[in-house]
């Protein structure tokens, strides 16, 4: 019966992707909001493999004696429950390896300040030696600002300071923390249909709204201008992702190189769709409740329904 239970959570796994993706795609076809893509994004990486784990911790709980609807359950299941899940764990360590790693060389890189006058505070810039134009928050728990030095002495103040904008907007959300779990989460799920995509359709919500919330402080058109400058730097270099640029364990200012991807952002910046669905005439602090009020009920149905497999343990018999 146990392999019943984690056959049955594959299932429910595969279902939920599938309607979640479907989900995302009439989310593209009539036009909805950032946020209900963004809840229906996370939900179709996030569900899927809570259902894996609640299911391989609901056979542990049982163990290997008892009987469910009258059948015998063997050691079988939770021999391949424990192997899954010591995948899982060691795989997590690796990760959290690499950006100890890339964080503890970080340390050897100088940092200078660098004031804001249009944030209102003065920050800590790590610059690395490397030949893209790199711009990134690294680090996990406690990012840190890191820009390249060639994006430092090739672009106008103006202009680094749209991208340090932006670059904070992504610390303000956490989403260096957020998104090394999304990612965990991604890599052992990646097997389920439409992965890749939805992933990508993450990635660039999280940069719309990291603009959306630059566009606050920053003049919108100039932070489009600033796009497209290092997106065509970005295009011309092949070397992107081979100069030992530390993006494992951070999030850089145009992570997803996809022409589409910056089409969509420089088009948003360029016709002011900083919140598609919310007045301008809002503060930025409503905007932030909403934000955080919306994506604390869906994250709640979301945990409700990644519980489903729990429902098993009371069957269970010793």
């Amino acid at each position: 019966m146990h392999i019943a239970i984690l056959l049955l959570a594959v299932a429910g796994a595969w279902g939920t992707r599938r309607y979640c993706a479907g989900a995302i795609e009439r989310c593209h076809r009539e036009a909805r909001s950032w946020r209900e893509r963004w809840s229906w994004a996370i939900g179709a990486i996030v569900v899927p493999a809570l259902w894996f784990m609640i299911a391989v911790l609901a056979v542990g709980v049982m163990g290997t004696h008892g009987t469910m609807f009258g059948y015998s359950v063997s050691a079988i299941g939770l021999w391949f429950s424990g192997s899954l899940l010591a995948t899982i764990t060691v795989l997590l360590i690796v990760l959290l390896g690499r950006s100890w790693q890339i964080q503890r060389e970080l340390q050897h890189y100088p940092s200078t300040a660098f004031t804001s006058p249009k944030l209102g505070q003065t920050l800590e810039i790590r610059t690395i030696a490397s030949p893209s134009w790199f711009a990134g928050q690294v680090g996990i728990v406690t990012p840190e600002l890191t820009i390249g030095r060639s994006l430092l002495t090739s672009l106008a103040p103006e202009q680094l300071e749209a991208i340090v904008a932006h670059e904070c907007a992504h610390a303000h959300y956490h989403d260096t923390l957020i998104f090394f779990l999304l990612g965990w989460l991604r890599r052992w799920t990646s097997w389920l249909p439409q992965t890749r995509d939805i992933w990508h359709e993450l990635i660039l919500l999280r940069e719309l709204r990291a603009d959306r919330w630059a566009a606050q402080y920053v003049d919108p058109l100039l932070l489009a201008e600033t796009l497209l400058t290092v997106a065509r730097s970005a295009q011309t270099s092949s070397a992107q992702t081979a100069t030992g640029t530390p993006t494992i364990a951070g999030i850089g200012f145009h992570d997803f190189a996809s022409v589409d991807s910056f089409e969509t952002r420089i088009n948003a910046l360029i016709d002011h769709e900083i919140e598609p669905d919310t007045p301008p005439s809002m503060s930025l602090d409503s905007c932030h409740r909403d934000d955080r009020l919306t994506l604390t009920i869906d994250g709640w149905l979301w945990a409700v329904l990644a519980c489903f497999p729990l429902l098993a343990v009371p069957f269970h018999h010793v």
